[in-house]
């Protein structure tokens, strides 16, 4: 029944779960400052400038990303004339260029949130001892 284990959180489960963590992050190597700051001058290239693109610089695209949890794009299956669940996205789901059905990083948003942004298999940032790291550009 791991179902209900993990729904019902006790005190020696929450200890094992932290334990857990703890050892996780004593295992995660560390860098030097002047390896920090070659990864990210790699990361974050103020200097280089994409070529030139002269149909964007024509039409001016506009890019939105929508990112859903797994199970809300089912919405979008289920909209018809009659129920149309999408609202004003209707028309750009049917007109412009739409990617589904993408592999996350994990099972779980928080820790395919913390893949995309920080670029790290290690999700429990925001409850490790990393939570009030502050990254230069963020």
């Amino acid at each position: 029944y791991s179902v209900v284990n993990d729904t019902m959180l006790n005190p020696i489960m929450a200890f094992s779960w932290a334990l857990k963590q703890y050892k996780e992050e004593a295992a995660l190597k560390v860098i030097t400052p002047l390896k920090a700051q070659e990864l990210k001058e790699k990361l974050f290239d103020y200097w280089h400038q994409s070529p030139i693109n002269l149909k964007a610089e024509k039409n001016h695209p506009s890019v939105f990303v929508n990112l859903m949890e797994s199970f809300g794009l089912n919405l979008a299956d289920f909209t018809n004339t009659e129920h149309n669940f999408l609202g004003s996205l209707d028309k750009h789901f049917k007109q412009d260029f739409l990617f589904k059905r993408f592999l996350s990083s994990s099972n779980g948003t928080i820790p395919s949130f913390a893949n995309l942004f920080f670029v790290s298999p290690f999700s429990n940032i925001s409850t490790s001892k990393f939570q009030k790291t502050y990254l230069d550009l963020t």
